[in-house]
């Protein structure tokens, strides 16, 4: 909270106004971290580091795509046979939530994956039991 008064918190400000205008100290185009010194540089933008700069790069060719030709292989991947059972699609992305439990350590995760309903539906049951047993 910046307070009108506080001598501290208007100096901050001054110095983040200042700081945003030299090269160098900007916000990473793909995470939009901050960054004061350094940070990887190039013709898609500033990036706070070799990852952003890859996923940035990529994000960057990828817009090049066209809306056409992405809903055509959006199409074709929905209709394919699934990859994990190799049967008849359609396939969609499903997501299974899993928590466990020790002592004082728990793990919470999100995994997708792209499959039929039926090897979702069964993994969603798995990840289901698996948080019933140890998540609790």
């Amino acid at each position: 909270m910046i307070h009108s008064r506080c001598s501290f918190c208007l100096n901050s400000m001054k110095i983040w106004h200042i700081a945003s205008r030299i090269k160098g100290v900007a916000s990473c185009d793909y995470c939009d971290t901050f960054t004061l010194f350094g940070g990887k540089f190039d013709s898609t933008g500033h990036y706070c580091s070799a990852n952003c700069q890859q996923a940035g790069n990529l994000l960057a060719h990828s817009r090049r795509i066209p809306p056409t030709e992405i809903q055509r292989l959006v199409n074709e991947t929905h209709h394919s046979n699934c990859p994990r059972c190799g049967g008849p699609g359609p396939i969609d992305m499903h997501k299974a939530y899993q928590v466990w439990s020790a002592i004082f350590i728990t793990s919470w995760s999100l995994r997708p994956k792209l499959t039929c309903k039926s090897c979702a539906t069964k993994r969603q049951i798995a990840s289901s039991i698996t948080s019933l047993l140890f998540g609790w």
